[in-house]
């Protein structure tokens, strides 16, 4: 996963059984697991399970004025993902617009959520836990 800026930040791992994924577990760039958890019934991929949406589905959400996207991303804290539209309004900002089955919403690109510094995945606000374990020893 990266940040909408582009960082890379953790992986997206997707148990496959019958049927398509059956959980989703969110690794840190050190290995350690950040979440495990069930898969929504009959989502096909991993980006479908936590956004709602798959691919082709978020490319018919494309918002007016996109010129880049959609991009998966994490908004913030780990599990906040969400596919990322960059657009560009008449007056040649940019905006970030973020999507999910659950909605839309969006801010001027490169300001993280809520405005100030965003922590580093894992590691200050908003983390969401679990897990602990190390993935490969």
């Amino acid at each position: 996963m990266l940040t909408p800026d582009g960082e890379p930040s953790y992986w997206l791992v997707a148990g496959h059984g019958p049927g398509g994924v059956q959980a989703i577990a969110r690794v840190l760039l050190d290995g350690h697991v950040a979440t495990v958890g069930a898969s929504p019934a009959g989502a096909g991929d991993a980006a479908a399970a936590v956004t709602g949406l798959s691919r082709s589905r978020a490319v018919l959400a494309r918002p007016p004025g996109a010129v880049d996207g959609p991009i998966l991303v994490h908004d913030g804290p780990v599990a906040r993902e969400a596919w990322l539209y960059v657009a560009v309004d008449e007056d040649g900002s940019r905006r970030w617009v973020f999507t999910t089955a659950g909605g839309s919403y969006e801010r001027p690109a490169g300001v993280p959520l809520g405005g100030g510094r965003a922590p580093h995945p894992g590691h200050g606000e908003g983390w969401a836990g679990g897990g602990g374990g190390r993935v490969g020893g």
